[in-house]
């Protein structure tokens, strides 16, 4: 998946990671890829968090930054991806509720000028790349 970031040119402004062993693991295997300038915050609250939980965390973001990437476990991750899609990618988000396995992203776009106008079903999905799509490439 570092790979899949790198070539991608994909580098949050934000990562907000879990302080959980493995969420750090992930991270670790991660950050080269997300280049130099990221901010990486390592926080409690993601573990077994609800969707609630980590909508009002995204909604706590401040407004100057542009990007988020969360960094959780499922099936929390899972549900947050699933609750912020609008349903406009039917084919694209049936794929992501079909299987969303360790280390998958889920890449989400909204129209919003701040991030306390982040809403459920307010985000379009824009991408759903697991490992093994990364792998057979």
């Amino acid at each position: 998946m570092a790979r899949h970031l790198a070539n991608e040119g994909i580098q949050p402004d934000l990562v907000i990671c879990s302080a959980a062993e493995r969420a750090q693991a992930t991270l670790q295997g991660l950050r080269e890829a997300l280049g130099p300038k990221v901010v990486i915050a390592v926080e409690d609250g993601l573990y077994h968090a609800s969707t609630g939980a980590m909508l009002g965390r995204l909604q706590d973001v401040p407004d100057d930054v542009g990007s988020v990437m969360m960094i959780g476990h499922n099936p929390s991750m899972e549900d947050f991806a699933e609750a912020l899609a609008d349903g406009t990618m039917l084919e694209l988000e049936q794929d992501m509720r079909t299987k969303f396995p360790t280390a998958a992203l889920a890449t989400l776009m909204a129209p919003i000028d701040t991030w306390a106008d982040a809403e459920p079903e307010g985000f379009r999905l824009v991408s759903f790349v697991r490992p093994r799509d990364v792998e057979a490439h």
